[in-house]
């Protein structure tokens, strides 16, 4: 087997390759479940595989991720914020994912509204977004049910990076996490630890 990390055009793929898997078939497999596997791969000579996300997975894969003490910190401060009782994180995902920038925030609305309803005020809510206005919207309507972290989304500098990943590990950490459809960054808080997790669709996009 040879392993390239390279793209090539996909016209080249259809020519030189008897079986292509896309990072739609990978999701389908590994984040949907819609399909069990890959299929009969022994039967293709040259198989050319397209994914940003994982297409390999075990139980004890993400134990040994260590977070060093000041990110502990920064993620034990913001839990600490949140109420006892039940604690759910919800990760609006907006901007450049185009699977869940269309997803409406009633949706997310409903689901906070629900989880109220259930257990009243045993329960509060990590707020994740790169949205700024949804950040305020959600903050306003649910405000001491919602805690969040005050700082602006910048994924184009080290500390946004840290606090991206502060984020997810908060998220890690609540008992479950409502999330914008296929977001590898919800998904992968959810497989830290392996909390409740439920990915919101637009239902006119499915």
């Amino acid at each position: 087997m040879l392993l390239i990390n390279i793209w090539l055009p996909y016209i080249y793929q259809k020519h030189a390759f008897d079986k292509r898997i896309l990072d739609k078939d990978v999701y389908k497999v590994v984040s949907s479940k819609e399909l069990p596997d890959f299929g009969d791969l022994e039967m293709y000579e040259h198989i050319y595989m397209v994914n940003y996300w994982r297409f390999w997975t075990h139980p004890e894969m993400w134990s040994v991720i260590k977070i060093n003490s000041s990110i502990q910190k920064e993620v034990d401060y913001l839990c600490s914020q949140l109420k006892m009782g039940r604690k759910v994180g919800i990760h609006f995902r907006g901007t450049d994912n185009i699977y869940s920038k269309d997803i409406p925030i009633e949706y997310f609305v409903k689901k906070i509204n629900e989880e109220i309803e259930k257990y009243g005020e045993n329960i509060s809510f990590y707020l994740a977004s790169d949205e700024i206005k949804v950040k305020e919207y959600l903050k306003n309507r649910f405000e001491n049910h919602i805690t969040m972290m005050n700082k602006p989304v910048c994924r184009n500098s080290k500390q946004g990076i840290v606090d991206a990943f502060i984020e997810m590990n908060v998220l890690s950490r609540m008992d479950k996490i409502y999330a914008s459809a296929r977001s590898s960054f919800s998904e992968l808080a959810h497989l830290f630890t392996n909390n409740e997790f439920e990915e919101l669709k637009n239902i006119n996009n499915v």
